[in-house]
């Protein structure tokens, strides 16, 4: 599925209005709160550098796996990993300054890295940054992650 088939065509008026999923995927359990979440998470990567260092975790986990397909070496696979999320952590605690959603919501927050990592390869990511930075909300300051 392309992430263009995740959004809406003409930019959003309001937050929740940025992510529209398949009606069949929308069934999903683990995708009912995704809406709800991804302007939530988009605030918590503002920064240009953190989504920088997002998106260099990114490619680091793509070529561990390929590296492991490659090699037939499961440890490129764990490598990959180790300096993605290094990389990410990164992000949030030095540029970001904020605690990684991953502690919290560790698989909605893997689908939105893997969702702003193909909206920015699109072109399609700051329709949805500039709609969740014109309208910032104070409890995504604060968001618990532990408390939903």
């Amino acid at each position: 599925m392309s992430a263009r088939a995740l959004t809406h065509r003409a930019p959003p008026g309001r937050p929740e209005e940025l992510l529209v999923l398949p009606p069949l995927l929308a069934r999903l359990p683990i995708l009912r709160e995704l809406p709800a979440f991804w302007p939530i998470y988009l605030w918590h990567h503002r920064r240009p550098w953190t989504r920088r260092l997002h998106h260099l975790g990114s490619w680091s986990c793509i070529a561990g796996a390929v590296l492991a397909l490659a090699l037939g070496a499961w440890w490129a696979v764990l490598l990959g990993l180790v300096v993605g999320y290094g990389l990410a952590f990164a992000g949030h605690w030095v540029v970001e300054r904020n605690r990684p959603l991953t502690f919290g919501r560790p698989i909605l927050a893997g689908i939105g890295n893997w969702m702003m990592f193909a909206l920015e390869l699109g072109g399609r990511l700051e329709v949805h940054l500039q709609v969740v930075q014109e309208q910032p909300r104070d409890d995504w300051d604060d968001y618990d992650v532990g408390s939903n």
